[in-house]
């Protein structure tokens, strides 16, 4: 590799509400959570069509009152761009892969994984911006309860209202291992035995996997502060559904403070 950059960090600090985080289809428990990230990235110039690029990364989450959701990963990932013709309006074709370790409260969601994703960028005109995304994400935690793969597809598209004004919309659609919780004592389990309870929610609420299907949208709005800050706020909706017609959704309400150095 030739004509590397030097290392760019970037910090996130945010705030995020989840109407549901038990996953359940009765008795949705809510809790509000801070959030911090920090990645270190380099860009490295291969030729006129290819960059290269290397990525450490960190996040970490606080909830409220369920601490046992709060989840630390550490990451390093390596990507592969290949832009098609010249200028700002050049399609590009993002190749990465990261791995990553899990660190958990509930120390049986600790864990390694990996994610790969492949993003194709356009951009249409000076304010109108698009990406189609497929990502896989593995996570082999220490239980097999929180172990799982999921595939997700994601449409995205970015207007700038102004130079310091972003409106950012995207749609998408996965398959794959859901986590929810359940309790014993809804009619669905009774007499089944007991269940291994993580004490995430306290009293017989209990862990479990599912294959299953998701989709949901979101929306955002960013504005720039200075050239290297913005904040952003945004809103989720996802559909989840796993067998025997189980349904539960979400709905999400995020601020985030981003600033590059």
């Amino acid at each position: 590799m030739a004509s590397a950059q030097s290392w760019s960090p970037e910090v996130d600090f945010g705030w995020l509400h989840n109407d549901n985080v038990t996953n359940s289809i009765r008795q949705q428990k809510d809790d509000s959570a801070a959030t911090v990230s920090a990645s270190l990235q380099q860009v490295r110039v291969l030729s006129r069509d290819w960059q290269g690029s290397l990525k450490l990364g960190a996040d970490t989450e606080f909830w409220r009152d369920y601490s046992g959701l709060n989840l630390s990963q550490f990451s390093a990932g390596a990507g592969l761009r290949r832009k098609f013709g010249l200028g700002p309006y050049a399609t590009k074709l993002d190749l990465s892969f990261e791995g990553f370790h899990q660190l958990a409260d509930v120390s049986e969601w600790s864990g390694n994984g990996y994610r790969a994703e492949a993003s194709l960028q356009k951009r249409f005109t000076p304010q109108w911006f698009g990406r189609l995304t497929a990502d896989l994400k593995r996570l082999d935690a220490k239980r097999a309860v929180y172990s799982g793969t999921v595939g997700t597809l994601t449409i995205a598209a970015d207007y700038d209202l102004t130079p310091a004004w972003r409106l950012s919309a995207t749609a998408f659609y996965g398959e794959g291992d859901q986590l929810s919780w359940c309790r014993e004592s809804f009619p669905e389990f009774i007499a089944k035995g007991p269940q291994w309870t993580d004490g995430i929610f306290g009293g017989d609420w209990f862990p479990y996997a599912s294959e299953g299907n998701h989709r949901g949208a979101s929306v955002s709005v960013a504005r720039a502060i200075g050239d290297r800050s913005a904040l952003t706020v945004g809103y989720d909706f996802t559909e989840s559904r796993a067998p025997k017609d189980h349904l539960f959704r979400n709905h999400i309400v995020s601020f985030n403070f981003t600033h590059a150095f």
